[in-house]
């Protein structure tokens, strides 16, 4: 299990290094509007509204726009800075139990720790601008060979 995700996480390095980034704009990423920590605390609470919602999908959305989860901000002062804290609580207790059940129940550890990899959230990065510019270069290609396969317009 450790070496085709070593190849992969090395794949991913090399490809991320030798391409420059494009220029990521304020509609496309809201979280590069805020500072380091800003941003950081918003990812938080992005992480744990997908943890709600896979626990109750009540408000599925499949566009989350130019400002549909506002930044955080540090005074705490309304419900939706509270919600950074309570994503923080739910990433703790989701680690937590993952930990916990790794001798018991693997493949529940295992799903944990898999939603984490795949919501890719590294707190202490500094190049998040970089990785949403790579995801926006593929979008953008799978969008062309659509438009030579005749499949959008």
């Amino acid at each position: 299990m450790v070496p085709p995700y070593l190849l992969w996480a090395w794949v991913r390095h090399w490809l991320l290094i030798k391409t420059p980034p494009l220029p990521l704009g304020l509609v496309d990423n809201s979280l590069v509007a805020g500072d380091f920590w800003i941003s950081r605390l918003t990812a938080v609470k992005i992480v744990g509204k997908y943890l709600g919602l896979l626990l109750w999908p009540r408000t599925l959305c499949g566009d989350y726009s130019f400002n549909q989860i506002p930044l955080v901000q540090m005074t705490l002062s309304h419900w939706e800075d509270w919600k950074c804290v309570l994503g923080l609580v739910g990433i703790l207790s989701a680690i937590v139990l993952a930990v916990r059940q790794l001798q018991r129940q693997r493949a529940l550890a295992f799903f944990i720790l898999f939603f984490f990899s795949i919501c890719r959230i590294r707190l202490f990065q500094s190049r998040v601008a970089r990785a949403a510019g790579a995801k926006a270069r593929t979008w953008r290609g799978s969008r062309e060979l659509m438009e030579i396969f005749g499949g959008a317009g």
